[in-house]
Parts: C-alpha cells; structure tokens; sequence
C-alpha cells in the first residue's frame, strides 16, 4: 500500500505550510510569531548552536534581519502524531532597500515534528549548511547573538 494516503498528504500539507510560515516570519524578523510555531520547549540548532524554548528563540529570531530563506525538496516521514522533515535551503542577504540580494549559503533543515491541538509544531529544527559564502560568518554573527538561517 502506498504512503500517499489522503491523511498522508493533508499532514505533508500542513507541516510545508508550517515550513512556509518559519520562512516568512524567519524573512522579517517577526520571533514572536516565528515561535509559536516551535512547542515551548522547542529547539532551533545552527553551526553547533542550540536556542530552547519560545522566549530565546523570538529573542534571537526578532534580531535577525534582512535574510531570506528558500526551503524546497522536502521529504517528509509521518508516524503517528510525529514527523520528520528534510528539506534543502538556500539563505541570502537582502540589502535594507531591497535593491539587491547575495548568497549566503546553502544546505539543509532536519526537523522533528509533533501533532499538537492546533496543528503541527517543530519539537527541533537543526540547520546545516553544505555551502558558504564570505557572508555567512556575518550573517549568523552568532557572536551577538543573532540568528542568520
């Protein structure tokens, strides 16, 4: 029997969806918003950095301006009320007047995902780069604490 049962792809659906909203309020800043989408004690890793729950992750997030992330190719496993996804991303660096965007690197999400009462949530969402440019250091600047993909 196939995988791609009706429930399979409503669950395939919501969980890019959720991807999709990281992005957009990952894109402007917005941590507030971009936490409620981890489960409170949720996890977001990047380049041996790990950020818990909520608060820290919006603290983080709301100081990360002018990236952009582009996430596709998502291979999805779903059991049960859990998840795993792995999906591909490239960040760049948009200029603050939006005249120009450069790479900064790509690579790949690995996220473990929970069903909860209102939809799917990250339990913990590494990010691995594969590729950077010169700009990646400055981008995640991770050293004041800002959050670059």
């Amino acid at each position: 029997m196939s995988k791609f049962t009706l429930e399979y792809l409503q669950d395939y659906a919501e969980i890019r969806a959720l991807s999709a909203m990281y992005n957009r309020y990952a894109n402007t800043a917005d941590g507030d918003q971009l936490s409620l989408l981890f489960l409170e004690d949720g996890e977001f890793c990047s380049n041996g950095q790990v950020y818990r729950g909520r608060r820290e992750l919006a603290r983080v997030v709301s100081s990360a301006r002018e990236i952009v992330h582009i996430t596709t190719d998502a291979l999805i496993d779903v059991e049960g009320d859990e998840a795993t996804q792995t999906s591909q991303k490239i960040s760049v660096r948009r200029q603050p007047d939006k005249s120009l965007n450069r790479f900064v690197s790509t690579g790949r999400y690995i996220d473990r995902l929970v069903r909860t009462e209102v939809g799917w949530r990250f339990q913990r969402r590494e990010s691995q780069s594969d590729l950077r440019s010169d700009l990646h250091r400055r981008a995640m600047n991770l050293t004041d604490g800002r959050l670059g993909s």
